[in-house]
């Protein structure tokens, strides 16, 4: 057991002051999860295990990227600041950590910057945008690839932070025994979402018969 993805106060290594932002863990209300089939504990699957076993190699492999994933919620806060853990930590030669592990981080719907690993790529990393929105809708695109174990929020002492507003659920985009992630500009916000269905919902996959 990692203690640090508990209590963020026993993670050594922090670019960050202890007392310099309010750390939430992203699975906690007020926090909304989007986008993937699950997210509980250390699971963060954009299809549920079971059923990526019984469809293809490539399929239960790509599951545990989190391309598509997003967290949303309201704050005033001035920064918004990330820490992420992840899955994997592998690099590929034709594109950057940003789409790799990095988040793109959006405030009313206008990209606000990206938080990504350095060199090297460890098991965790963090970093902060500044919200020049003021009171703004946030919206965390989770990594591409690499996935992630757990992922923390820092906002500003004395900042509030609710639920967002509720969005209207898309249909499952779904062909049979294949699961892509589709990209532009090497970047999670540019991302097509294999999903825009609720989060850990399990139930919109189904196995199919014979």
């Amino acid at each position: 057991m990692n203690i640090g993805k508990i209590d963020p106060n026993f993670l050594m290594g922090s670019k960050f002051a202890s007392d310099e932002y309010i750390w939430r863990n992203a699975q906690d209300t007020p926090f909304e999860i989007r986008g993937l089939a699950v997210c509980s504990g250390e699971d963060f699957f954009r299809v549920p295990m079971d059923i990526a076993k019984a469809t293809s190699e490539g399929v239960l492999q790509l599951s545990t990227h989190t391309a598509g994933g997003r967290v949303r919620f309201k704050t005033d806060s001035k920064k918004i600041a990330v820490r992420v853990h992840s899955r994997h930590a592998f690099t590929m030669s034709h594109m950057p950590l940003t789409g790799i592990s990095g988040v793109d981080i959006f405030a009313n719907g206008i990209f606000i910057g990206s938080v990504r690993p350095e060199i090297p790529n460890g098991d965790w990393y963090e970093g902060f945008v500044s919200n020049p929105q003021g009171e703004a809708e946030i919206e965390i695109n989770l990594p591409l690839y690499n996935g992630v174990t757990a992922i923390l929020v820092g906002l500003d002492v004395g900042a509030f932070c609710v639920s967002p507003r509720t969005c209207r659920l898309l249909r499952l985009l779904h062909h049979p025994g294949r699961l892509r992630i589709q990209t532009r500009k090497q970047l999670s916000g540019f991302c097509v979402p294999l999903a825009g269905f609720r989060p850990c919902e399990s139930r919109l996959f189904r196995k199919r018969k014979g």
